[in-house]
């Protein structure tokens, strides 16, 4: 099963209340693909609706900055990606599953 360690390291906040989210090293070099950059502002901004304001990339860390409630959006960040991270169990687990039955 993925566990979110995989590939977060941490998700916190600085003195700007800005979120941050620093990925595991491995991840750094398919932050500067413009392609992951777009998808990843995408995904943040379906995630954080109306609060999300901008999105900065560097070279394995995230910097959100929010309209407010920094603390709920970090909550919502992560039950995204939990979910996420779910659902691809489950999807592995019925792709063996189909493998095993054949």
């Amino acid at each position: 099963m993925y566990n979110k360690e995989m590939f977060i390291k941490s998700i916190s906040k600085d003195e700007k209340e800005r979120i941050l989210i620093a990925v595991q090293n491995h991840f750094a070099p398919q932050l500067k693909e413009d392609k992951v950059k777009s998808e990843i502002k995408k995904m943040i901004s379906e995630v954080l609706g109306e609060d999300f304001i901008q999105l900065e990339i560097g070279k394995n860390m995230l910097r959100v900055t929010v309209e407010k409630d920094t603390d709920e959006n970090i909550t919502k960040i992560n039950n995204y990606i939990d979910q996420m991270l779910q659902m691809a169990g489950q999807f592995m687990e019925n792709m063996e599953n189909q493998e095993e039955s054949n």
